[in-house]
C-alpha cells in the first residue's frame, strides 16, 4: 500500500510567488506595500499585541466623539422638514409685500440670470444700490431688464461699503418684508413664496435659504467643486440645527429675508454700519453674521427653508481667489462666533445646539491637526508591521468619515466623489488657514473686491435719504442722494415717502490693516 504524500511534502509554489508571476515588474512594489498594510492591520489587532492600545485611546476617543456628533447631526438632518406653503389657508404675506435689495459694485455676467429670476418672483420692487462711480453703468444695465415696468430702482452711495449700501436700500423701501440678495444669487421660480411661509409666525424675524453652487463657466473648476462640497456640509448643518432648536449659526448674506421693522430700528442701523472688532477695526464684511446675532440677542426667532423650491444658486471664485473668499469668511466666523459665545452669550440659552456646533468648529483645527501628529509618532515608534497598519487605518478612517459627511452632496452630484481625496487634503490645508485667520482677525477688508470705504469717513446724512427725481421716466426709477444743503430744493411727494433723520450718524472707518 503506497503512502499518500502529506500536504507538507508537496513541493508547491508559494502564494506570493504565483501572484508575482501575474504582476508586472513595475507593480511589485505596490503589491508588496499593500500586502504589508493588510498583514500589519491583522497583526495590529491581534489580542496579544496590546502595545498600540495607549496610542489608540486618545485618538479613538476624539474620533468617536466627533463621529457621534456627526451622526446625531445627520439624523437631525434626515428628520428636518421645511415649512410648506398651504393652499388651504392664506399666508400672512405675499410677494407684493417684498422688496429685494441688491448691493453691488460690479455686476458680473450672473446678474442677468439673477435679475430674471427676481422678476419672475414678482416682488413689489427691486432696489439696486451701487456707488456714484458705477451708477451710470448699473443704470444702463438695469434698464435692459426693466423694460419700462418701473420694477427696478437704482440708488447710489459715495463709496463702496456693503453695509451702508444695504441701509440705503432699507431707507428707500416701503414694504413689510425685505430680501437682501447678492447680485449673483439666482433664485428658484417660487423662492419668495416659500421664504414667506415662516413669517406666518409673528416671532420669526429672519429666514435663510437652501443654496448650491453653479459654475461660472461651462464646467466647474476644482476650486468650485471644493466650494460646493463645503456648502453642502453647511446646508446639512443648518437643517440639523434648525430641526433641533430652531437656530442657525448664520442667515447667509447670499440671500436672507427679514422683517423691515427690524432693519428700521435706529439702534441696529447705527451699530450695523459702525461695527468694530475690538473697538478699533471697522468691519465691512460679516454683515450677515451681525444680523443673525441681532435676531438672537433681541428675542427674534429664525427659520431655515431647505427645499428645491427655496433654492438659490450662487457662484464662487473659479480660481485660487476662492482662498481669499474663504479666508475672509473664516475671519468673520471667528469674530462673530467668539462674540456670540463669550460676549453676548445669549445664544447658549436660546440655541444651545447651535452654540455647541460653533464651539465644535472652533476646536476642529486642533482635533484635525493633532491626528497626523499621533499617526507619525506611532509609525516611528512602533515595530515592523504596525507603521503600515497605522497608516492604513488612518486612510480608511479619513475616507469613511469624509464620505458619510458628504452624503447629501453625493446624492446630488455622484461623480464629484473623484474629488474626495483632494477634499481630504484640502481639509488639512483649511485647518491651517483657520489658525492663520485666528491670528489675523485685525484684517477686515474684502480682499476680493474694491471697498474704498476702508479708506474714508462716511457721513450718513449724505447717503440715507433717497427720493425719486424723474417721475415720468419710462424705465427703472432713478434716484439720487439728497444732502442737507439740497433738501429744500426738492419736492417730496406722498407717492415716494422718505425717511428723514434729525441727527445724522457719522461712521468713521479706519484703514484696513
Amino acid at each position: 500500500m503506497s503512502h499518500l504524500p502529506t500536504i507538507n511534502s508537496i513541493n508547491q509554489p508559494k502564494i506570493g510567488d504565483s501572484l508575482f508571476e501575474t504582476v508586472s515588474e513595475s507593480r511589485r512594489d505596490e503589491v508588496i506595500l499593500f500586502g504589508q498594510m493588510v498583514l500589519g492591520i491583522i497583526e495590529l489587532f491581534r489580542k496579544e499585541d496590546t502595545s498600540i492600545v495607549p496610542f489608540f485611546i486618545p485618538v479613538g476617543i476624539i474620533g468617536l466623539i466627533r463621529l457621534v456628533l456627526f451622526l446625531f447631526r445627520f439624523v437631525c438632518y434626515l428628520l428636518y422638514k421645511p415649512q410648506i406653503p398651504s393652499s388651504k389657508r392664506l399666508n400672512t404675506f405675499s410677494s407684493s409685500d417684498v422688496t429685494i435689495i441688491v448691493p453691488t459694485i460690479d455686476c458680473g455676467p450672473e446678474f442677468a440670470s439673477a435679475a430674471a429670476q427676481w422678476v419672475k418672483n414678482s416682488p413689489a420692487e427691486i432696489i439696486v444700490v451701487t456707488t456714484d462711480a458705477c451708477f451710470p453703468q448699473i443704470q444702463a444695465m438695469v434698464y435692459n431688464f426693466d423694460q419700462g415696468s418701473g420694477l427696478f430702482r437704482v440708488l447710489s452711495v459715495p463709496e463702496a461699503n456693503k453695509r451702508v449700501q444695504l441701509m440705503e436700500g432699507v431707507n428707500a423701501s416701503r414694504t413689510a418684508i425685505l430680501a437682501f440678495s447678492d447680485d449673483d444669487a439666482i433664485w428658484s421660480d417660487d423662492f419668495i413664496k416659500w421664504m414667506l411661509v415662516p413669517f406666518d409666525s409673528p416671532k420669526i424675524g429672519g429666514v435663510g435659504s437652501s443654496q448650491a453652487m453653479t459654475p461660472c463657466g461651462d464646467r466647474a473648476t476644482v476650486w468650485e467643486v471644493l466650494a460646493d462640497m463645503r456648502l453642502s456640509m453647511r446646508m446639512m448643518e443648518a437643517a440639523s440645527t434648525s430641526r433641533v432648536d430652531g437656530g442657525i449659526s448664520c442667515l447667509s448674506g447670499r440671500t436672507a429675508v427679514y422683517r423691515r421693522e427690524i432693519m428700521a430700528d435706529p439702534d441696529l442701523r447705527e451699530k450695523f454700519v459702525s461695527e468694530k472688532w475690538r473697538g478699533k477695526y471697522s468691519l465691512h464684511s460679516g454683515d450677515d453674521k451681525f444680523l443673525t446675532r441681532w435676531l438672537v440677542s433681541h428675542g427674534w426667532e429664525m427659520s431655515f427653508q431647505k427645499h428645491e423650491r427655496a433654492l438659490l444658486l450662487t457662484t464662487f471664485k473659479p480660481n485660487w481667489h476662492f482662498l481669499k473668499q474663504l479666508l475672509r469668511w473664516t475671519r468673520n466666523t471667528w469674530r462673530s462666533d467668539f462674540t456670540s459665545l463669550f460676549i453676548d452669550r445669549k445664544i447658549w440659552r436660546r440655541y444651545p445646539y447651535v452654540a455647541m456646533n460653533m464651539l465644535d468648529k472652533m476646536l476642529n483645527p486642533i482635533t484635525l491637526l493633532i491626528g497626523p501628529v499621533f499617526i507619525i509618532y506611532a509609525m516611528v515608534m512602533h515595530p515592523r508591521w504596525s507603521p503600515y497598519a497605522i497608516g492604513a487605518s488612518e486612510v480608511v478612517w479619513l475616507f469613511f468619515s469624509r464620505y458619510i459627511r458628504l452624503a447629501e452632496h453625493w446624492r446630488r452630484k455622484q461623480w464629484d466623489i473623484v474629488y474626495l481625496p483632494l477634499y481630504i487634503v484640502f481639509n488639512y490645508f483649511f485647518a491651517l488657514m483657520k489658525v492663520y485667520a485666528l491670528c489675523t482677525l485685525h484684517i477686515t477688508g474684502w480682499a476680493t473686491r474694491t471697498d474704498t470705504s476702508e479708506l474714508s469717513d462716511i457721513e450718513m446724512s449724505a447717503v440715507s435719504i433717497t427720493i425719486v427725481v424723474d417721475d415720468e421716466h419710462e424705465g427703472p426709477v432713478l434716484c439720487r442722494k439728497i444732502t442737507p444743503t439740497t433738501m429744500n430744493k426738492v419736492d417730496l411727494t406722498d407717492k415716494y415717502p422718505v425717511e428723514l433723520k434729525a441727527n445724522p450718524v457719522k461712521v468713521s472707518t479706519a484703514p484696513a490693516a
